[in-house]
């Protein structure tokens, strides 16, 4: 017998480019706790096509909107409901962390143990069929580990780094001039202590913020996955998403990634879209300031590109 959702049942019915689907509220299973989520299906008696989206990074939740910013984007949210206007179905999900995980305590590899049981929910559930795994920035990478667990579809990574995390940093870091170069240093000597899984008291104040001690395990865990080794695991259709004017992830993030896939692969670069997947300027004030408009509708090239993309590889 198939293991079924937890229903809150609260549903909503929504209309969206004449195409009704429906909001269910479900719980996902997290150790000895559930984190919640939403199923969205189009409307009809399935099965439609469906994929897991995950968070990207920090204290995001499942409509794409990170704790403790002032305002939202409900990036994830929009793109579920574009998405199932076009007859797709999706599972997206809070982090733990919104479950009572506290930062000291979380593994990089418990986000992909969160993934694998999302999907194998969905992929359970009686109106979808050829279930896919979508990962936006974070969760890109998340989405690529848990994808090798499973019988995915296909694998979908939206704003995607194309290099670890350490490498990230150490560009970063020194790409700014306004850094001293022992800080750039102290940087480094401190991630390469926590990749042996090792904790630095001794952190300065201008990099307190991101290497505060209770949150050095998890960068720890992260930087032991490469994104490139990663995506050369994968045997499934992948597509790699970029916008033009994402100022958190450029483009060349996405060629690195089709470059290491050894499957059939497709690269999207969305004219105007950030990172949130809105249309924005390069100009980073009025970039950001999309971050927290909801109003703002999702890129309608990138639903259109995952559409198209996804007709070539889906089984009719």
């Amino acid at each position: 017998m198939k293991s079924i959702f937890t229903l809150s049942i609260l549903c909503c019915c929504l209309l969206a480019s004449a195409q009704e689907f429906t909001h269910t509220d479900v719980t996902i299973p997290v150790e000895d706790k559930t984190t919640k989520a939403v199923l969205t299906l189009p409307a009809g008696d399935g099965p439609f096509p469906a994929m897991v989206i995950i968070s990207g990074s920090g204290a995001t939740d499942k409509d794409g909107n990170t704790y403790g910013m002032q305002g939202k984007n409900n990036s994830l949210k929009l793109l579920s409901e574009a998405l199932a206007a076009k007859g797709y179905a999706s599972l997206r999900y809070d982090k733990r962390i919104f479950a009572g995980f506290g930062e000291q305590t979380l593994n990089f590899d418990h986000f992909v143990t969160d993934a694998v049981s999302a999907f194998n929910l969905l992929n359970e559930h009686p109106k979808t069929s050829q279930v896919g795994i979508v990962g936006h920035s974070q969760g890109s990478q998340v989405g690529m580990l848990a994808a090798q667990q499973v019988n995915a579809a296909f694998y979908i990574s939206i704003a995607g780094p194309g290099l670890a995390f350490d490498e990230i940093i150490s560009k970063q870091l020194r790409a700014n001039p306004a850094n001293p170069k022992d800080l750039i240093e102290k940087a480094e000597s401190i991630m390469s202590e926590m990749k042996k899984g090792n904790v630095v008291e001794d952190v300065p104040m201008a990099l307190m913020s991101l290497f505060r001690p209770t949150v050095q395990s998890f960068i720890g865990s992260w930087m032991k996955h490469s994104p490139t080794e990663d995506i050369a695991k994968l045997d499934i259709p992948v597509l790699l998403v970029n916008g033009t004017t994402d100022i958190q992830v450029t483009e060349e993030s996405a060629q690195t990634l089709f470059e290491a896939a050894n499957t059939p692969k497709d690269i999207l670069i969305v004219e105007g879209m950030n990172h949130i997947l809105k249309t924005a300027p390069e100009e980073r004030n009025a970039n950001i300031a999309t971050y927290t408009n909801p109003d703002l509708p999702i890129v309608a090239g990138l639903i259109d590109g995952i559409v198209a993309y996804l007709g070539k590889h889906l089984k009719k």
